[in-house]
């Protein structure tokens, strides 16, 4: 061999040893090979930062979004006589068929008394791809329930037409239809 003296790897195949070559000959010395060194840390590293940035960036963007999205339906202290962007106020009655158009930031308000106990459900239908959010309000002011995307087992609807089924004790009530992120449009609400 015409190398330089030095530290080589073993020509015995030992796997992570080195033996010294004495530049005529292989001698007895031997040591373990140091750990072999990426070339790739500073660039690990900033990948490492990016990746750790894009999900902040993305947990701050979803929180953002689901405030702006669910902030309409922040309830404390709001009454069906307190909300002050409803544009569409009417009476219903279980069993109706409600249709109405509400501009962008407004909302749709129909009152409604529940005779007796039992089971109702809203299901609210937009048309042309309207978006919106549902919520109702029972008799002392308490949001009941809120959806804005029905479930997957609900009936009939768009994917993103809310849905909403509660069991309602005798009283007078209130349901709110509005658009996602303030979005307005044309639906059919339906009280069964």
């Amino acid at each position: 061999m015409s190398a330089a003296a030095g530290w080589y790897a073993d020509p015995s195949g030992t796997h992570g040893q080195l033996r010294w070559w004495d530049g005529a000959a292989w001698t007895e010395h031997v040591t373990a090979a140091p750990a072999p060194r990426s070339g790739n840390g500073l660039r690990t590293g900033i990948i490492i930062v990016a990746v750790v940035g894009a999900i902040v960036l993305a947990l701050i963007g979803f929180i953002g979004v689901a405030a702006v999205r669910f902030g309409e339906f922040d309830t404390s202290g709001v009454t069906a006589d307190t909300r002050t962007n409803v544009t569409v106020r009417t009476e219903a009655q279980i069993g109706d068929r409600l249709t109405a158009t509400i501009p962008s930031d407004g909302a749709f308000q129909a009152s409604f008394t529940v005779e007796r106990p039992g089971t109702v459900t809203f299901d609210v239908r937009g048309e042309d791809g309207f978006d919106s959010m549902l919520e109702v309000i029972g008799p002392s002011g308490e949001s009941l329930g809120q959806n804005d995307d029905r479930e997957v087992d609900a009936p009939g609807g768009d994917v993103f037409d809310p849905y909403l089924a509660l069991e309602l004790a005798p009283g007078r009530y209130t349901v709110f239809v509005e658009g996602w992120v303030g979005e307005g449009g044309s639906f059919e609400l339906r009280i069964d």
